[in-house]
């Protein structure tokens, strides 16, 4: 069982990257699209919306980061099992399930009740940002059981 997470590991880290690119939330104020599908990438850098900037969130770019660290070091794993990999993946797996968290919870705590109650915002939260914490949930799942597998050169 612990050999198929820890070949996984490496995919995940793909599936990391590609989420990041995906559209990640749409925001409307009634029917009227005010972000429209902005993707990880976009949330990263600042925004301007009805000619107001709004700073990015750039720790957002260490979600592109470790899932560029989850590829490699699952390939590495491949290679030579090491117990370093597996903790690279493990706190690249946290990180990228922790910092998309965060921007939900900035996003929800910067919106009022009325607002919610009166339905005048709504956020969708899409396909990339669940697939990039479920993709780094994976991930730590995987790191964790990989520890088990024995230390040595792959078999091929």
């Amino acid at each position: 069982m612990s050999k198929i997470f820890a070949r996984i590991l490496s995919p995940l880290g793909v599936v990391i990257v590609v989420c990041f690119f995906l559209p990640w939330l749409t925001v409307s104020c009634g029917t009227v699209p005010v972000i429209d599908e902005a993707s990880g990438m976009e949330l990263a850098n600042p925004l301007v919306i009805a000619g107001e900037r709004y700073d990015g969130a750039g720790e957002l770019y260490l979600v592109l980061a470790g899932g560029i660290l989850v590829a490699l070091a699952g390939l590495a794993f491949w290679v030579k099992r090491s117990a370093l990999a597996s903790t690279v993946c493990l706190l690249c797996g946290l990180a990228v399930v922790v910092f998309p968290l965060l921007l939900y919870q900035r996003m929800q705590a910067g919106l009022s009740e009325e607002e919610f109650a009166g339905s005048f915002i709504n956020v969708v939260w899409e396909g990339g940002f669940w697939g990039s914490i479920i993709a780094g949930a994976l991930t730590v799942v995987a790191a964790l059981v990989s520890y088990g597998y024995p230390p040595g050169r792959a078999e091929r």
